[in-house]
């Protein structure tokens, strides 16, 4: 019943992700995504249950790759390419003739799309796999299997990959090309208060160590005997991004403290941040402690930051305080390798993009 019970999410994902593809605005791909969750939530459980971790893994890559995606490929980026001009210029054109009018629910989920346009899109994103790899991956999904993702995964270091779902969550670690999974009993609504009350009593500077420890016994402590590494690569999940894991504590130590972090939305992305990998040296371009008209808002250990990190690179150049500008950073970015922002910053949980 199980193996059946998979099939049919792997065909159902098919189609949901084959209309969705359709969509042109990523606020209209979100919405339609929204009762969906529980079909790859399903897919991940059941790719576990019937072939282990490393298909479990798989499957949530799959989830991660096509949410990235949309948040990417319907942003009007100029990648510098001919190519990506004329893959979007093509993407609206198929979306006025198959969706004119996306308010129309009825229009929504077109059954047929102009099949000379489907054959020059497939044409184009042919092209750019070749050509630009990279630029392929935001506006296509091929994700990675799971010794492609193995391979990414740095000697003397541990991915850890999260899945929360509604009542249950799923840590993947991936370690010397071994992969472990570890199931989690949770309530998701009730971990989202955690991290949020956490979070206030951070910015509120009071004391955290109970929560840190709370935290770290929930979401670290399960898969402590696979992090005997340097370096702990974190994939966050659904209210896991708005989580500082180097807070955490195992009463004694922050994880900072024991590891080198790093965070990535998926593990695809590791594809590309390793061949981007650079010596340690270049150029550095820091902003620091920018002048807000307000002097409760300074941020004088950000000036510190600032100073400190463009001295370490020879030829760097710091700006701070009323220095510290837009016009700077706009205008002077090119001709620096590294830039360096020690500011403060905005999110926006509903356009995370912007």
């Amino acid at each position: 019943i199980k193996v059946i019970a998979y099939n049919n999410y792997v065909a159902a994902l098919d189609r949901v992700e084959s209309i969705r593809a359709r969509l042109e605005t990523d606020l209209n791909k979100r919405s339609f995504r929204a009762d969906k969750q529980i079909l790859y939530d399903g897919y991940i459980r059941l790719s576990v249950e019937l072939y282990g971790a490393k298909a479990g893994l798989e499957a949530l890559e799959r989830a991660k790759a096509r949410d990235l995606l949309d948040l990417m490929a319907t942003r009007e980026i100029d990648f510098n390419n001919p190519l990506a001009s004329g893959e979007q210029n093509l993407r609206r054109e198929i979306t006025r003739q198959v969706i004119p009018n996306e308010a129309d629910n009825r229009a929504a989920a077109p059954n047929t799309l102009p099949a000379d346009a489907v054959e020059r899109y497939r044409a184009i994103v042919v092209k750019i796999k070749k050509a630009a790899p990279e630029l392929a991956s935001l506006i296509s999904v091929d994700t990675l299997s799971y010794r492609e993702i193995a391979a990414l995964v740095p000697p003397r270091s541990a991915l850890c990959a999260y899945h929360i779902a509604r009542d249950y969550g799923f840590i993947f670690t991936v370690v010397n090309g071994q992969a472990r999974v570890v199931k989690l009993d949770l309530d998701r609504r009730a971990l989202t208060d955690k991290i949020q009350r956490f979070r206030d009593a951070i910015l509120n500077k009071a004391s955290v160590q109970a929560q840190a420890r709370d935290l770290y016994h929930l979401l670290v402590r399960p898969v402590e005997k696979d992090l005997q590494v340097e370096r702990m690569i974190v994939v966050p999940d659904n209210t896991l991004f708005y989580l500082p894991f180097s807070a955490l504590s195992d009463g004694s130590t922050y994880l900072i403290e024991r590891y080198s972090l790093a965070y990535t939305p998926s593990m695809g992305i590791l594809k590309f941040a390793k061949t981007k990998a650079r010596s340690k040296s270049g150029r550095v371009l820091a902003l620091g402690n920018p002048d807000l008209g307000n002097p409760d808002l300074a941020l004088p250990s950000a000036q510190v930051e600032a100073q400190t990190v463009a001295s370490r690179f020879p030829g760097s150049q710091v700006y701070v305080a009323k220095q510290a500008t837009e016009t700077i950073a706009r205008t002077a970015a090119s001709q620096f390798d590294i830039i360096h922002f020690a500011t403060h910053g905005e999110f926006s949980s509903a356009d995370p993009l912007y």
